[in-house]
């Protein structure tokens, strides 16, 4: 009798543990940055929708990024996003954004993403992407619109607060840093 109570103390134990390790594991799918982390190269699941980004580590020549529709579709188009995602359409990628990626974060609803790119091998921008219109809009900088070949400063998401629907970021050009010029910046997302 005293073995099967330990035995079950053991599973329930362990029961925790896994139930813990993925609770971590969906909080760290909700943003995720070069800065705070080593790159993990591979797809990174949205918590709160049928998406992913997939990420490329190529060291030295940056991370970049894809976004695919990872779920079954159940059907020719999709229900929810509409006619931009198909069976056989079901990865985007486009170089103003996925290159050289410092962070991402999924908005609170799930039908957006923020990617933020530094300027080495990407444009230097912050981006809004509509996943149901798959659409990217630039959020940054505000006054140039930036390409690979002229890029802005860059920038690095830290956070996104889901009270108050808020993307905070900052600049990463290192310039800035130590000349007492504030780079933390925040961002009000709107979703339908």
């Amino acid at each position: 009798m005293r073995v099967l109570s330990i035995i079950a103390l053991l599973i329930a134990a362990s029961l925790i543990v896994i139930g813990q390790s993925l609770a971590n594991e969906i909080k760290s799918e909700l943003f995720w940055s070069t800065h705070e982390d080593t790159c993990q190269q591979g797809l990174h699941h949205q918590p709160n929708g049928p998406f992913a980004i997939l990420i490329f580590c190529e060291y030295a020549l940056g991370d970049y990024a894809g976004v695919v529709y990872y779920e079954n579709l159940r059907a020719p188009i999709s229900l929810q996003y509409g006619p931009k995602w198909t069976i056989a359409n079901r990865f985007w990628q486009e170089p103003m954004w996925a290159s050289d990626v410092s962070s991402f974060a999924w908005s609170p609803k799930g039908t957006k993403l923020f990617i933020a790119t530094e300027r080495i091998y990407g444009s230097g921008g912050l981006f809004e992407l509509n996943l149901k219109s798959k659409t990217a809009k630039q959020i940054m900088p505000e006054d140039k619109t930036v390409t690979i070949n002229s890029p802005g400063p860059g920038y690095v998401i830290t956070g996104v607060d889901f009270r108050t629907n808020e993307l905070h970021f900052k600049v990463s050009s290192s310039d800035l840093e130590g000349k007492g010029i504030s780079t933390d910046k925040t961002y009000h997302i709107a979703e339908e």
